[in-house]
């Protein structure tokens, strides 16, 4: 008797656990996959006494943003604000501060960003995160992120079947934010040097085209000859230490963008070349004679430790971000840091003007946006 009742114990187990497992394993339509998140969200929220939330779009991983970020992004708005415990940032406010400060609009805010935004909008805490396509499934790892000192505070994620609705909207690509006012200055950028979104017919007098084929097409800088080494300068040469804040998207063509900084009369450049070799690699160069007619006496080097391997897809939007500074330079594309050092060669460029370029490679250019920094 004994034996057949620890036998039915053994089976009830087995049959439990194969049931919790079986639970486990089975995937979440968008619907409920979404509400479990939120929960999540909101269990954290209120044990972190965060009463007011920010949400930005999902990413996925390599930074792009799809319709699908989009649409989790204003799932999640809707479902806190429903909840009645939280005060939700109205998500045009929110694009249109962050498009007119430059900051990072993707799911991979750096932590500077993030206290900027607590900042501006009074914000306790930013909701961000990225998906990864799984192949039968898309997985969401949700972020929150403290905006008094952009810590990670806590995570959230959930796995979802990938239906139709799923694979159409991941397929599709968000436009860029357009920026409806222009901003007044932040103290934490210092003044401001250059804003331009070109919602305007022609490129205007703040832009000098040296090579290429530049011109604004649907609001936005389109560089649209990829057999040449193309640039477009703007500002004035006394520019020192300063922030530079853009989009770009590639739409076809041999390497990715160049941001160069300091040029100056001889033609002497900073470039961070994104995409260099050939699509491959994210490297700070050092130029002289760049405004050579020919390109054969234009000479570079690349700076010691400052090359990573990266290539920029087509028909994705980069946030892209410069901060320099004496002789100091950081580097940010999409949130992530990309180059930090500080090289006594950048200090011998004290001054110059800014410019876009691009090799063998068509582009657009959006929402640029320069701050002066005090050295």
């Amino acid at each position: 008797m004994k034996y057949i009742f620890t036998k039915l114990v053994y089976i009830l187990l087995f049959w439990v656990f194969f049931n919790n497992a079986k639970a486990q394993s089975k995937l979440l339509d968008i619907d409920t996959g979404l509400q479990h998140l939120t929960n999540q969200i909101v269990e954290n929220l209120n044990a972190n006494n965060k009463q007011k939330i920010a949400v930005l779009e999902c990413s996925n991983l390599d930074g792009t943003i799809t319709e699908l970020g989009k649409y989790i992004s204003e799932e999640l708005i809707t479902r806190l604000f429903m909840t009645n415990r939280f005060q939700v940032i109205e998500r045009q406010l929110l694009n249109r501060v962050l498009s007119e400060q430059g900051l990072s609009l993707s799911g991979l805010i750096d932590p500077e960003s993030a206290i900027a935004v607590g900042k501006i909008l009074g914000v306790d805490a930013i909701a961000t995160g990225t998906i990864t396509d799984l192949s039968t499934c898309i997985k969401i790892n949700a972020r929150l992120i403290s905006t008094i000192d952009g810590s990670l505070f806590a995570v959230a994620s959930a796995k979802i079947e990938k239906d139709e609705t799923i694979i159409s909207l991941m397929g599709k690509f968000a436009q860029p934010v357009r920026r409806t006012t222009e901003s007044a200055k932040t103290e934490l950028q210092g003044t401001k040097l250059l804003m331009d979104s070109f919602d305007r017919e022609i490129i205007g007098t703040d832009w000098h085209a040296k090579r290429g084929e530049w011109l604004i097409v649907e609001g936005m800088l389109t560089q649209n000859d990829k057999t040449v080494f193309s640039m477009i300068t703007a500002g004035q040469m006394n520019w020192a230490g300063c922030e530079i804040r853009l989009k770009a998207q590639k739409i076809d063509g041999e390497s990715g963008f160049c941001i160069g900084v300091k040029l100056k009369e001889n033609g002497d450049a900073l470039i961070w070349n994104i995409g260099a070799g050939g699509n491959r690699t994210s490297v700070l160069q050092t130029y002289l004679n760049l405004l050579a007619v020919t390109g054969k006496s234009v000479k570079y080097r690349n700076i010691e430790d400052t090359m990573r391997q990266i290539s920029i897809n087509e028909g994705v939007w980069y946030d892209i971000r410069v901060v320099l500074k004496g002789a100091t330079i950081k580097c940010f594309l999409n949130g992530e840091e990309m180059i930090n050092i500080m090289d006594p060669e950048i200090q011998k460029y004290k001054h110059g003007m800014f410019f876009l370029g691009t090799y063998c490679t068509r582009a657009y250019f959006d929402d640029v946006v320069i701050y002066n920094l005090k050295q």
